[in-house]
């Protein structure tokens, strides 16, 4: 529901503040923002209601107009607030779709141009999510382990990153061991066993995607409405951070895989630290969210993509010369045959 303004004794005030039993009352009925409230409220009016506790304190009445205004009453045993209450839906799909598009649309285009023909590309992805899923699970466990010690989360995010960096060392391992089954499988398109950093793009591609579908799938849950942020104060702009910071974390995984694994190869160390080091800072700037310090996030977030996008680039192979050949248009050269 998007409270969009409350007055009180022409003062600004949260319903929540307000009426301090709202927070059981919405744990009970989880569809308490809903039009499925009058159920509630039937049961609200019966005598032997488990609600009826609440109504020494608070009564509740709801009113619906043509226009999808809602008014909400809230009293108690002296004062009374009237809040009027907006549902924009529309306007909240649209903030959905524009989020869900900014975060996993290149990765999307990326995926259907370079991974969605090749099958073993798809295999290999899959098998990259997997571990990145095991590192999650092996974070999960380690922060239930500090939270008990009542230890500080910038423990848990750099405990979180080092497992991430683990399990792609591992995801290294096994697809090093299995180039030669690989071989086998693709005996018509030889590219990916020959050019090793196709597998760690395609490695880098699939953590950054299940990666980011984990950050952002329920900040969309909640994008879809009734509702949106700044009820309490908070940035609007919380959404349109978040997938911009999803969409840097993708990016970044697919360049920290590439970079990662030629480093490995290469026996070059530069690059791993850089590789883990980056992954840290980058995770460790997201804490500063909260405090709504957006800029002092993805500005140095980006940067740091930018600098491991081109250090990787690099490593693949690429220079200036075939960026500029990939960015322009070249006319097709058609052979004709003539025979007299």
């Amino acid at each position: 529901m998007d409270f969009s303004h409350f007055q009180y004794q022409k003062q600004s005030l949260y319903c929540s503040h307000y009426v301090p039993h709202v927070s059981p009352f919405r744990s009970i009925f989880l569809f308490y923002n809903r039009r499925r409230i009058i159920t509630l409220l039937f049961f609200w009016r019966l005598p032997l209601s488990p609600l009826a506790i609440l109504r020494q304190t608070i009564a509740l009445s709801i009113h619906f107009f043509p226009n999808e205004e809602r008014k909400l009453n809230c009293q108690n045993q002296k004062s009374e607030v009237l809040i009027s209450a907006r549902k924009p839906r529309n306007m909240a799909l649209l903030e959905f779709f524009g989020c869900a598009f900014l975060a996993f649309g290149p990765p999307l285009a990326m995926f259907l141009i370079t991974i969605a023909k090749d099958p073993i590309r798809i295999i290999i992805l899959i098998a990259s999510a997997f571990f990145w899923l095991l590192a999650l699970l092996m974070s999960s466990l380690l922060w239930l382990v500090a939270d008990t010690l009542n230890s500080p989360i910038v423990v848990g995010v750099v405990f979180s990153v080092l497992l991430q960096e683990l399990f792609r060392y591992l995801i290294y391992l096994l697809l090093r061991k299995a180039e030669v089954g690989l071989k086998k499988l693709t005996e018509s398109d030889t590219a990916i066993i020959t050019n090793k950093n196709i597998l760690a793009y395609v490695s880098g591609l699939g953590f950054g995607i299940i990666s980011g579908t984990f950050s952002l799938v329920n900040v969309l849950a909640d994008a879809t409405g009734p509702g949106t942020v700044g009820l309490h104060g908070d940035s609007n702009l919380f959404f349109l951070t978040s997938s911009l910071t999803t969409l840097c974390f993708v990016l970044l995984h697919t360049a920290w895989g590439v970079l990662f694994f030629h480093a490995l190869d290469t026996k070059k160390f530069l690059p791993l630290i850089w590789v883990v080091t980056s992954h840290l800072l980058v995770s460790l700037l997201t804490l500063m969210n909260p405090s709504q310090l957006y800029l002092a996030t993805i500005l140095p977030a980006y940067a740091v993509l930018v600098v491991t996008a081109l250090w990787a680039a690099g490593a693949a192979g690429a220079s200036f010369t075939s960026l500029k050949k990939c960015l322009t248009i070249q006319p097709k050269t058609v052979q004709v045959r003539v025979e007299d």
